[in-house]
Formats: C-alpha cells, structure tokens, sequence
C-alpha cells in the first residue's frame, strides 16, 4: 500500500500490511472481510471489473462516507486469474442543491445501464431515479 491508502484506509502508518488479510489489520473496516472476499470471488468469475458502494468512516473520519469501490483480476501470461487489485474512490453524487448559483453540467446522465441494481432497487436507492423510471415506465404502457 502507497502513503495514500494508508491514509485513506485509516490504517497506522506503522502496520506492516505484507502477508497480513483483511481481517487481521487494525481498522474499523477490518470486521467487513468477509464482504470483502465476497467482492473478490465475485470479481473472480466475472473475470471483468465489479464495482459496489462502500461505506465506512474513510480517513478516520467521525461520519460515515459512500466510496466507489472497484476490484479488477489480474492475469498470468496463460489468462488465468491470480489475483484481485482494488481502488476506491469518494462516491460523487448528483444533487439539485449542489448546482444552486453555480454553472450546470453540460451532460447529466439520468440511467446507467448495468447489473448491479435492477430498477426496482435503483428506485429504493435512488429516490431521484424513481421519477425517471416512473415516467418512462407509464409511456411504456
């Protein structure tokens, strides 16, 4: 681990992490490994990029925070998978308030096609989406 994500993770600057599992490191997110090797086996068999939302209290921060989280395999030279690297980053997120007496975005993307959520779910977590889904669904009929 670079500088950075010992930062970001909250781990001690000290923590020899070589050899070490999730599990063992001294972190508040260390209790979730069990989601993490979830994470990596489901990236395992899809053999592409699996990217989930993480919250946890990133930076030693006091309150809880959502980070995209990304796992990607690695390949040995006979394309067999042996390995997963992992990147996070800070979840940015679309909201009206933030574009109050400031320029609009010349694009705004309202539907991402993927499997991560079904659009019934995308309406649970994403109230916004739920007036676009609705919308679209009663022109459908």
């Amino acid at each position: 681990m670079n500088r950075a994500a010992y930062l970001y993770t909250n781990t001690p600057l000290n923590f020899d992490v070589a050899g070490k599992y999730d599990h063992e490191f001294p972190a508040d997110w260390a209790d979730s490994a069990a989601d993490f090797i979830e994470h990596d086996k489901m990236t395992e068999a899809a053999r592409d990029r699996v990217t989930v939302i993480e919250t946890h209290y990133w930076y030693g921060k006091d309150s809880l925070t959502p980070f995209i989280s990304e796992k990607l395999p690695v390949y040995n030279d006979d394309k067999q998978v042996i390995g997963v690297i992992w990147n996070a980053k800070p979840m940015n997120s679309l909201s009206p308030l933030k574009y109050i007496n400031q320029q609009k975005p010349s694009v705004l993307t309202t539907e991402v096609n993927n499997e991560l959520f079904t659009p019934c779910r995308t309406r649970c977590h994403f109230p916004y989406a739920a007036t676009i889904y609705g919308e679209r669904d009663r022109q459908n009929l």
